[in-house]
């Protein structure tokens, strides 16, 4: 039984691609998010929408164009997309908690129906 529960569980991760630890990043680093502004100038954080980007969730689309694997939330909840880094998701003002990964912020904070619209910040990794 447990033998059978631990490969569960790490098959449960391996299938999520490790989504888990990314998920409770933002109550470790809340005190850096809270701060983050982006080039639009709207602010970032609502206590719970920021947190570490897994590697496999970045990536350059054909054109050369930075894409993040986004999963709705709200009204979104239960879909997910890639979708394009605009210069406006970048940080205005703040800095990453950690340089191990990049990182996001979605919220629906501002409207957004679809999770591409709900990505609201984007930090890169250095060198990513």
């Amino acid at each position: 039984m447990r033998a059978s529960l631990s490969a569960a569980v790490l098959l449960g991760l391996a299938a999520t691609g490790g989504a888990f630890a990314q998920e409770d990043s933002h109550a470790r680093f809340h005190s850096y998010y809270q701060d983050w502004v982006n080039f639009a100038g709207d602010a970032c954080c609502n206590s719970s929408d920021c947190r570490e980007l897994a590697p496999e969730h970045e990536r350059t689309d054909a054109n050369g164009d930075l894409e993040v694997y986004v999963r709705g939330v709200g009204v979104a909840f239960g879909t997910a997309a890639w979708c394009k880094v605009l210069p406006r998701h970048y940080l205005r003002r703040g800095n990453a908690p950690n340089w191990a990964s990049s990182h996001v912020c979605i919220s629906t904070w501002y409207g957004g129906n679809t999770p591409c619209e709900q990505l609201i910040c984007y930090q890169p990794k250095p060198g990513g």
